[in-house]
């Protein structure tokens, strides 16, 4: 059951993900994906053994986690470094208020990497800065090209090919 959140009730507070969160994430991924997030390009890579995780952040009013973003660390075959980013799932009464966006920028401010790679739609992603990636990208799941979308402070454009982790 969606909790009620009323509008003046709890500042948003946005942290570091931590252990004591991961079965919260996990009910709040499940409630915004359902089980088709099984077959999700995001969900493959946190399936990996050989994932490495980067980043993830939580957003909270009070003590009822209403954001995530989890992000998994990745090389390109140019020898750059990445993020990609997914999921991003925010609770049903807590969307159109920013949480995402405020979760996303957090991140974007917070990574070092060359860039940050996920597979978004264009009118959200656009405008904190992500654009489509201008070549093909090989992924672990047939994707919309249109939808694979990329942000770099550096301009550095990623790569076609990824592994795990980094060099």
């Amino acid at each position: 059951m969606e909790h009620i959140i009323p509008e003046q009730s709890l500042d948003l507070n946005i942290r570091p993900a931590c252990l004591d969160d991961a079965n919260a994430i996990t009910r709040l991924i499940m409630m915004s994906f359902g089980p088709g997030r099984f077959a999700r390009t995001a969900e493959r890579f946190r399936e990996d053994p050989k994932r490495v995780l980067g980043p993830s952040l939580v957003a909270t009013r009070g003590s009822l986690l209403v954001g995530v973003v989890v992000t998994h660390r990745l090389a390109d075959n140019l020898g750059n470094h990445g993020l990609f980013l997914g999921p991003l799932a925010v609770r049903q009464v807590e969307q159109q208020r920013g949480t995402g966006a405020r979760l996303m920028q957090k991140i974007m401010e917070l990574t070092s990497e060359d860039w940050i790679l996920l597979i978004g739609e264009l009118s959200f992603y656009g405008r904190l800065g992500f654009q489509p990636v201008p070549h093909a990208i090989e992924l672990p799941t047939p994707t919309n090209p249109d939808k694979i979308l990329y942000y770099s402070a550096h301009a550095t454009i990623p790569g076609p090919m990824f592994h795990h982790g980094h060099d």
